[in-house]
């Protein structure tokens, strides 16, 4: 999801997504009166940059932009406007995130070990970090690091993975039931299928299947989400399809790193 071209697919977001991430942006723009020069200054210049990007993206009639709001948000949008507006896909997901019961979902990692693999691996080196990449791939099986994720949509790639981890394709239907998102499964293949799972829901459905977000977006390490750095987000996307007690022998190995100062 980076730059965008003029070939590039654009796929949108939900109408209430686009609205509370537009919202947020705007609140988070918005002069105060214990803004001083500098915070107003900056201010400024990324709401002029946000009229900006909202023009070039509102269809012109008559060589004049049409009255009304610019053309949909859409995924290939995000990384321009999150830097036009100073955030990243964590603070927009925290606004927006929530279950199949509309409640709010808090996002964060599937479990203990996962959060503190994570907060250990952002404190590493990046040698370190480097080793522990070729830990995690030296006993990871293939098919999770697979280049086919790569062109897959979110609801695909979840699907594929699932059906691998659980040696059975019913489970993942089995499971959507489950969680309450069926719905949701049974859109994997209608050409929508990439806004089958709506951004609001990524934090819910990462933790439910128990997968890195940074993944399910199909982010690189320009971009994070629970993680500080991309390289630390590279480590969890692999790490968090390794099995229960893999993940505890590779968070004990990282964790005797941190302590010692040596390598994994």
């Amino acid at each position: 999801m980076g730059i965008m071209n003029e070939e590039q697919t654009y796929h949108r977001l939900s109408k209430e997504d686009e609205q509370e991430i537009y919202s947020l942006i705007e609140g988070k723009l918005k002069t105060g009166s214990g803004d001083n020069a500098q915070t107003r200054k900056d201010k400024e210049n990324r709401k002029k940059a946000l009229d900006e990007f909202k023009l070039r993206n509102t269809p012109m009639q008559n060589d004049k932009p049409r009255s009304g709001w610019p053309k949909r948000l859409c995924y290939e949008h995000l990384p321009e406007l999150l830097d036009i507006a100073g955030l990243g896909y964590l603070d927009i997901l925290k606004c927006i995130s929530k279950d199949p019961e509309n409640r709010y979902v808090e996002p964060q990692w599937s479990s203990e070990v996962e959060t503190a693999m994570c907060s250990c691996c952002e404190i590493l080196s990046h040698s370190q970090r480097m080793q522990v990449l070729a830990l995690i791939n030296r006993i990871l099986p293939e098919v999770f690091k697979s280049s086919e994720y790569e062109s897959m949509t979110p609801l695909l790639r979840l699907t594929k993975a699932s059906s691998v981890r659980t040696y059975c394709n019913a489970e993942m239907k089995r499971q959507t039931k489950e969680l309450g998102v069926n719905d949701i499964y049974n859109r994997r293949y209608t050409p929508f299928s990439f806004n089958a799972i709506e951004l609001n829901m990524i934090p819910y459905m990462s933790m439910s299947f128990d997968v890195s977000p940074h993944w399910l977006l199909g982010l690189d390490e320009s971009r994070t989400v629970l993680a500080k750095d991309g390289e630390t987000e590279t480590i969890m996307d692999l790490f968090c399809f390794l099995p229960e007690e893999r993940k505890q022998m590779v968070l004990q190995a990282v964790q005797t790193a941190v302590e010692k100062g040596g390598v994994v």
